[in-house]
């Protein structure tokens, strides 16, 4: 028996040391290549440091507002309303989603949705709130920011709502019963069953964020490639994005590709950072 359980001791440890060793591999590489920029200080002085990071956080936090709204109604219709013969289509078509390949969404947005977007929603808020700074550009051409940000939200919805909709799942069916027998409404039950899996819908947008976060193709399609710190409806720029665009003349450009490195690791850390943000919200949660 003693044998037994340290070899399956060790069969759970092998993942894990792996993982971590590959995070901590990553993490020296990254390190390694930017100290030239960080040291010297070039990537203070690079134009695009502060606004592809601008960049990337707007267009990541309208992808998780997106996902948070369209994953939780999924969920509810799915679990509370579909009937069970169209819950399992439903469901497959979810996942389907969750395995199309990113250049698609961003042909898609670019020659499809983007340019209805662009008359029937960024236009209406240029015309009406293009007193604020955040709609204050005209939006001539189809790549944006917002169209980015939504386009994102969509991608990463159906992750979020395979964690949810499982999450939902596992709810008692005692829960359900007693507040039926308390005269509850459907409402009512989908509020305490979705207030019962917090920490699932909490680490269904950690993954979306993480997702958004880091997207390459459809972003480098999408955002416009204008590094400024741009208003919503105006073209802009991501570190993602900026590295593609720029890793051709990297090699060549002295001090360019320590740059881009630099902006990896700062990627990296704010996925991280997001991340442990997450774990202590639900560590005070329990308390």
């Amino acid at each position: 028996m003693s044998v037994s359980k340290s070899i399956s001791d060790i069969f759970l440890a092998v993942p894990l040391l792996v993982s971590l060793g590959l995070v901590l591999y990553f993490l020296v590489v990254l390190v390694y290549y930017s100290v030239p920029s960080i040291v010297t200080g070039s990537l203070a002085k690079y134009s695009a440091t502060l606004p592809c990071i601008y960049g990337s956080l707007l267009i990541s936090i309208i992808a998780v507002i997106i996902a948070l709204a369209f994953s939780i109604a999924l969920t509810v219709l799915i679990n509370e309303y579909l009937p069970r013969s169209l819950e399992a289509v439903v469901s497959s078509l979810i996942d389907v989603l969750a395995a199309f390949p990113t250049v698609i969404f961003g042909i898609w947005g670019l020659r499809v949705f983007g340019p209805l977007f662009r008359d029937y929603v960024e236009w209406p808020l240029y015309k009406y709130l293009g007193f604020l700074p955040l709609f204050s550009y005209p939006p001539y051409q189809v790549p944006s920011a917002l169209l980015t940000g939504v386009i994102l939200g969509i991608m990463v919805t159906p992750f979020a709502t395979s964690v949810i909709r499982e999450a939902y799942r596992t709810v008692p069916s005692e829960l359900r019963e007693t507040m039926l027998s308390l005269g509850a409404g459907k409402w009512e039950i989908v509020k305490v069953h979705l207030l019962h899996i917090r920490e699932a819908i909490i680490g269904g947008l950690t993954l979306s964020f993480g997702k958004a976060i880091g997207e390459t193709a459809a972003v480098a399609m999408l955002i416009g490639g204008t590094v400024w710190f741009c208003p919503l409806t105006a073209p802009c720029e991501a570190i993602p994005s900026l590295i593609v665009r720029q890793l051709g003349i990297a090699f060549i450009t002295p001090g360019l590709l320590s740059n881009l490195t630099a902006l990896a690791l700062i990627l990296f850390i704010i996925g991280a950072v997001a991340l442990l943000g997450i774990r202590l919200i639900i560590r005070r949660a329990h308390r």
